[in-house]
């Protein structure tokens, strides 16, 4: 692959790369210019945001074992259905905080997934009568 082609290739993910990791300035210095050394608040913005996906990601598989568990056993035992209730809340008041002031998703993106595997909890809880 050529070098023009390459950063054809570069520009035509700037749609996807640029609202949601850098900034458009960034993104000509890191991926065009390849410049990190003159643009270290670049690198750092990046890796930031990189790291909050990545939390974001490794969140969704959080509370998978014990959704596994409690549909394995179909029983809720030893779980504390009220701490279940209020971290669900708190996930919830969480969320309605950041969306309502314009946080950037990659610092609050996580609270999508616990909310949604703790309503899970709560309805597998519910279903089995407990």
């Amino acid at each position: 692959m050529g070098a023009s082609a390459l950063v054809q290739a570069l520009n035509a993910t700037r749609p996807l790369v640029s609202p949601w990791i850098v900034s458009d300035s960034c993104f000509d210095a890191l991926a065009l210019e390849w410049d990190l050394v003159n643009n270290p608040e670049c690198v750092v913005q990046a890796a930031s945001k990189a790291a909050g996906y990545g939390i974001v990601v490794a969140a969704s598989a959080l509370k998978l074992p014990v959704i596994y568990n409690i549909v394995h056993t179909n029983s809720v035992d030893g779980l504390s259905l009220s701490s279940v209730y209020l971290e669900a809340l708190m996930y919830l008041a969480s969320l309605v905080f950041h969306v309502r002031n314009g946080s950037p998703v990659s610092t609050y993106g996580e609270k999508y997934t616990l909310l949604a595997q703790n309503l899970v909890i709560t309805a597998l809880a519910w279903r089995l009568g407990q």
